[in-house]
């Protein structure tokens, strides 16, 4: 695996939201590392984040600020990775509800991670809050991987995150496990290249039950190279996305 040196980005965004029947000060946080900037999209479109895809200099980078109250800058520390904050403390009434697209964007090929919970802060009270770490995400240099988070502010109300998947994400997937060395050989990468192409064309053809026969087929060889010609991530990156692919058609 071609080894990179790259600096660590650790980015934080942060949402403060005041629900008018509790008047419980509620927070969610993000956070992503391993050279990755990220764009996020609020439930009504706005957005905030910094994309440099392409090889761009941090000068000429795209810088996002639609979120109200939105600071997008460099965190103070030596390594200078992107953050966001966004307070919303004003908020009388749970606007920020709702779900928001967090967009990772690729500087280098690797594994990364996110990061996402909901802290409530309720004077006197200890309360347990939802919590997501989802690591070894293959993105590669340019590409990007999306995430919907969807948030309430009254506290007890479930929260999820859920990765946005499709045959076109597969195919990145691909790509980048070949280069991170996830995938040991380029003839095993065809063999899943080859299925995910069924699977869409397949779908765009409403074929739902080949398509359905192409997810198959991968998880089928998913067990059959994961001791061989698979690592562990690639596995279970893998087949955590195909049977997501599998839930929705």
């Amino acid at each position: 695996m071609n080894k990179i040196i790259r600096r660590i980005a650790l980015s934080t965004i942060l949402f403060l939201v005041i629900p008018l029947a509790l008047r419980a000060q509620t927070s969610f946080y993000l956070h992503v590392s391993s050279a990755v900037e990220f764009i996020v999209t609020d439930p009504v479109g706005r957005k905030s984040g910094i994309d440099r895809r392409f090889s761009k200099p941090t000068e000429q980078a795209v810088w996002l600020q639609q979120i109200p109250n939105a600071v997008v800058d460099y965190e103070n520390s030596n390594e200078g990775g992107p953050s966001i904050v966004v307070l919303e403390s004003s908020l009388v009434t749970p606007k920020a509800d709702g779900t928001y697209a967090i967009e990772m964007i690729g500087n280098t090929t690797e594994g990364s991670y996110l990061t996402v919970y909901v802290l409530p802060q309720v004077k006197g009270a200890q309360i347990q809050h939802p919590y997501f770490h989802i690591s070894k995400i293959p993105i590669d240099t340019d590409s990007s991987v999306t995430y919907l988070f969807t948030y309430h502010g009254v506290i007890g109300t479930p929260v999820s995150l859920v990765k946005v998947v499709s045959a076109r994400s597969l195919i990145q997937d691909v790509a980048a496990m070949s280069k991170l060395d996830w995938i040991k050989n380029q003839q095993t990468a065809n063999k899943y290249l080859e299925c995910i192409d069924t699977y869409r064309t397949q779908l765009q053809q409403l074929n739902f039950n080949e398509a359905r026969t192409a997810l198959s087929t991968i998880i089928q060889n998913i067990g059959a190279d994961s001791a061989r010609t698979l690592t562990r991530d690639a596995c279970k990156s893998l087949r955590s996305d195909v049977e997501l692919l599998l839930q929705q058609n």
